[in-house]
């Protein structure tokens, strides 16, 4: 009775025929068969689609060595209506001992795990295909960065040319007027200063670009002299 009226799948299975002798409602459910078309048949012959799933073996072992079986979750394909549909179960062979303890019967108690399976597989879906996308979308960011540092480069070399004649013209002009009035003196030698400004802005933007190239590489600076620089750029 206790079996009958359990909340889960149990049926009984008995002699080396594992003929179904107890199955609750639970279990016909499960099986996709009622009470009453397996109950006093041998287990394979009532239901002949289980022949190929292993479990000949394992109910041969449990009846030789008297040792629980407890399964992982399992594949089964089983009747509903006119079809046969895919479950994924857990079930555990539980040996029932005669008075001189050999096994006389084995008990089956089973659980459907087939939405949590099916879940599980769905969120190990998802995980593949952010974990593909995320790995093209990396493969195209270092694709990114590789053009970025070329351009950076191309134009650092680019910009520092115009920047060079600056200079050079600004050393000749200056040699050339020789003595100057300090006002023209003082704007002479702002135009050579923010073109080295400039150069080495430049420079500094081929520097920014490279820094994932390398292990980074920190040194103390005087905030000073880099606020200097600061009130200069916005001069």
């Amino acid at each position: 009775a206790m079996i009958l009226q359990a909340p889960v799948p149990i049926c009984i299975l008995e002699g080396t025929s594992y003929k179904f002798q107890i199955v609750n409602e639970k279990m016909g459910q499960m099986l996709g068969r009622t009470s009453d078309e397996i109950l006093n048949r041998p287990l394979f012959e009532a239901m002949p689609e289980l022949r190929e799933n292993g479990l000949q073996e394992i109910l041969r072992d449990v009846y030789s060595t008297g040792n629980s079986f407890v399964s992982e979750e399992q594949s089964f394909t089983l009747p509903r209506g006119n079809t046969l549909e895919n479950f994924y179960i857990t079930y555990i062979y539980e040996p029932i001992k005669d008075a001189e303890g050999k096994v006389a019967s084995v008990m089956v108690v089973a659980h459907d795990v087939t939405q949590q399976v099916l879940s599980r597989k769905r969120i190990e879906e998802i995980v593949n295909e952010r974990t593909k996308e995320l790995a093209e979308a990396n493969a195209s960011l270092k694709n990114s960065d590789a053009e970025l540092a070329q351009f950076a480069y191309i134009a650092s070399h680019d910009l520092q040319e115009p920047l060079r004649k600056i200079t050079t013209f600004g050393s000749m002009l200056e040699a050339n007027l020789g003595d100057m009035n300090p006002k023209a003196k003082m704007y002479l030698e702002r135009i050579n200063n923010s073109a080295s400004r400039m150069t080495n802005l430049i420079k500094d933007v081929l520097g920014y670009s490279q820094l994932a190239k390398g292990n980074d590489i920190f040194k103390k600076v005087d905030l000073n002299e880099m606020l200097k620089d600061v009130i200069n750029d916005y001069e």
